[in-house]
């Protein structure tokens, strides 16, 4: 078999970027639980939201990755689980708030319908 230049120079390219992969690869495996420890993950979420505070069209999740050597798209990850975990909360204390009026409510009427 015999290559030429053009299909050598692929050859080496392909090699390269699978080579460039998997480093990297390894590298999120590596450090992976580092950035998802509680503070870590706090601490990404305030800088976004900061951020962001500061100019809405800002790269922040680019800017933050690279500051932290982290992949975006995780670093994404990371920040929109941490603002679903806020927003799961803010449901269930709206929740819970019902729920407590629902039964006072009940509870009053058990007692006997409001007399006027």
């Amino acid at each position: 078999m015999c290559l030429n230049s053009h299909d050598f120079c692929a050859l080496i390219y392909d090699t390269f970027v699978r080579l460039f992969l998997l480093f990297f690869k390894k590298q999120i495996k590596r450090t992976h639980a580092k950035h998802h420890t509680a503070e870590a993950v706090e601490s990404y979420y305030q800088r976004y939201l900061n951020g962001v505070m500061k100019n809405a069209t800002a790269p922040v999740l680019l800017e933050l990755a690279n500051e932290m050597d982290f992949a975006p798209s995780l670093m994404a990850r990371i920040v929109l689980e941490r603002f679903l975990q806020e927003q799961e909360q803010a449901i269930r204390q709206h929740f819970k708030a019902g729920i407590f009026q629902q039964l006072m409510t009940v509870k009053l009427y058990v007692k006997g319908p409001p007399t006027f």
